[in-house]
This record gives structure tokens, sequence and C-alpha cells, in this order.
């Protein structure tokens, strides 16, 4: 069992390990469900957990960490959201290891935005990371990507798929500087379908997943890659009768 920090209630959403003997956890704990939850990083050295300091925003009410990556035992990069009680919607976090320490970066929120989030990060190296997620403009969400170039957050220009009112990009991996691919599901009138999204190294593009036969919900919450044209995503759907299945796809 994992070493759980001083609060009643903790959640590791990601995990990514560099050897049999390194790897990097990383989630949210609070005491209660419904009270406010912050950041926490577990390390396993190969025989224990153990917790490692990480930061929250000046007067953040409520952090979570959803996704970690790491290229390096130096370099790591842990994603996902914060929000001040009484502010605006959720905000982007973002939180560098260099070796040492755990420390905050700054990603821009998408302009005219009223809430974003960070769902999945990726590494192809030290000095390059993709993060994915969503934001709200309006009643709409949007899919998002931006780029880390060794020195500041960009934000990335990401399709929707036609005639979605809701898009989030769950996971992302970069087997390459410039190859990226995304996962999540988009929302229409008709029901929940699967998407994927794949950055060529100049702009990202809509995928067309398969849906199964059957379906009204379906989403692909994880993907690895290990080459450009060499990803595997896994999620579920939902048939009309309520039934829940698993799901894996691989790209052609």
């Amino acid at each position: 069992p994992t070493l759980n920090a001083p609060r009643s209630v903790t959640v590791l959403n990601s995990v990514t390990c560099l050897s049999a003997t390194s790897c990097v956890a990383v989630g949210q704990a609070g005491p209660s469900q419904i009270a406010p939850n912050l950041t926490i990083v577990e390390s396993w050295n190969g025989s224990k957990w153990t917790l490692v300091p990480s930061p929250e925003p000046p007067n953040a009410q409520v952090a979570a960490l959803q996704s970690v990556s790491c290229s390096s035992a130096s370099a790591c990069t842990a994603v996902g959201w914060w929000q001040e009680a009484g502010g605006r919607g959720q905000s982007l976090l973002v939180e560098r290891w260099n070796g040492s320490k755990w420390k905050i970066q700054t990603a821009p929120d998408p302009s005219g935005g009223t809430g974003s989030l960070f769902a999945g990060v990726s590494c192809s190296s030290d000095t390059e990371c993709s993060a994915t997620g969503f934001y709200l403009d309006g009643s709409t969400g949007l899919s998002l990507a931006e780029r880390w170039d060794g020195t500041k957050w960009k934000v990335q220009s990401t399709p929707n798929p036609q005639g979605s009112s809701a898009t989030l990009l769950e996971a992302v991996s970069c087997p390459s500087s410039k190859s990226c691919t995304a996962t999540g599901l988009y929302q229409t009138i008709g029901g929940q379908f699967p998407v994927a999204e794949r950055w060529d190294g100049s702009s990202w593009k809509v995928e067309a997943p398969d849906v199964p036969n059957g379906s009204v919900h379906s989403s692909l919450d994880g993907v690895s890659c290990t080459a450009a044209n060499a990803c595997t995503a896994a999620g579920a759907f939902e048939d009309n009768a309520g039934n829940a299945f698993t799901l894996a796809e691989q790209s052609a």
C-alpha cells in the first residue's frame, strides 16, 4: 500500500515509471470527498512509497493533479487543475520536478475561457511536453492542447468533431517531438462518442475511432504510442440497456 497523506481521502490519478525502482504517482488528498482537496505526489524507490512535497497556487481551495510524465529522473511534469474559494472556474495547473523539488509552472488559460483543466500530459524529452484537456467557452466545452518548449507553455489550435457540444481530450501520448496522439470523448445530441486527435509536428487533426455497434456512450480514456502510427487506446462503452463493456482500439 502507498503512504497516504494525513488526510482521510487520498486518490492517485496517474503513475509513470522510468524503471522498476523509479515511479511517480500524483493525485489529490483531502479530509473528505466533498471538502477542499489539494495536490499529492508519491515516489517509489523499489521498496517503498514516499510522500513528496508538492505546491499549490496561492489561495487554492481545491487543486488536483490528473496526470504525470517523466522523461528522466530529473524531469517530470504533472498537470491538472485548481480553483480558489469564490473564484472563477477551474484554472490550469502544471508542476515540474527538477530532480530535487516540484515547482509550479505558468500555463495560459485559453482566451475567453470561463474554466479549463488538463487531464493528460506526455513528455518526449526533458524539454518537450504536451498537455491536453478541455475548456469552457460559454456553455460549450472545447478541446485543449498546450505545448511546452523547455521555456514556456503555449496554447495550440485544436479541432472539435462536427456537431460536438463538448470535447474532452483525456489522455495524450507523444513518442517523439513531432508525434502525439490524444484521445477522449465528445458529446452531441445523439450521444457520447470516442475522439482521437493527432499532432504531426505542425497541427492537430481529428481522427475517427471506431464506435462499437449498439453503443450510446463511449470514450477512450487512455492511450499509449510506441511510434507515430502505433497507438493503442482503451476505455469503455455502454449500450442502450445500460450494460457497460471494455473498449480497446489500435491505430491503423
